[in-house]
């Protein structure tokens, strides 16, 4: 799959919650940061920023049943 570029749309948008929006989880956010130096010290960041998000693989989930 191929990565999807976000760019920032309203003023003071926050990586955690595009983030959130996107993957529906912030399981990935340290690795999103690393590919995205611009903004590691950024809290809000500016409209226009381009944020790089990679296409991750889902986790299958393994349910498991506690009682019989």
């Amino acid at each position: 799959m191929v990565d999807t570029i976000y760019i920032v749309k309203y003023e003071d948008e926050r990586l955690d919650t595009i983030v959130y929006n996107h993957y529906g989880h912030l399981d990935h956010i340290f690795t999103i940061l690393e590919l995205n130096p611009h903004i590691i010290n950024q809290m809000y960041l500016e409209v226009g920023t381009e944020i790089r998000l990679p296409y991750f693989a889902e986790k299958e989930v393994k349910e498991i049943q506690l009682w019989e």
